[in-house]
């Protein structure tokens, strides 16, 4: 038995044991400070970097000026008395009559352009109630 005690005693590593103390006054535990300052003074270094790169785009980029509407054929302008010019973009009024033009199939004109309210509360409570109903039943454990 005395064998199989000693086999055991040497297979098993011993640790030295240190004490709070003198951990703290060996430096930790085996950090090389040195090299850590270093590595988070590159870092600072780097983010200071990707800053400047980034207000230098900034002042370099300039802005495209916007090209000025085309009317349609005809010298009609796409916007009758109906709606106002400083209501909506021009752009929107172009889009908007591009889809009527597209979903009817043939020129349009739009007489006027006015906002809509948003959809009933109740209405978008619903969709809500809705969504979540279908995600807890995904979520169901089967």
């Amino acid at each position: 038995m005395n064998g199989e005690a000693a086999i055991s005693a040497a297979a098993q590593p011993t640790s030295p044991q240190v004490s709070a103390p003198q951990l703290a006054a060996s430096g930790g535990l085996g950090v090389d400070w040195g090299t850590l300052g270093i590595v988070l003074l590159g870092v600072a270094v780097l983010m200071v970097l990707i800053r400047l790169v980034g207000l230098w785009a900034e002042r370099a980029h300039v802005p495209a000026k916007p090209a000025a509407p085309k009317s349609p054929a005809g010298g009609a302008s796409p916007v009758a008395a109906g709606a106002s010019s400083g209501e909506f973009e021009p752009e929107l009024i172009a889009v908007l009559t591009a889809a009527a033009t597209t979903v009817l199939g043939r020129g349009v004109r739009l007489l006027g352009v006015r906002e809509v309210a948003a959809a009933n509360t109740r209405d978008q409570q619903a969709w809500s109630r809705e969504g979540r109903r279908e995600i807890y039943i995904s979520h169901r454990i089967r």
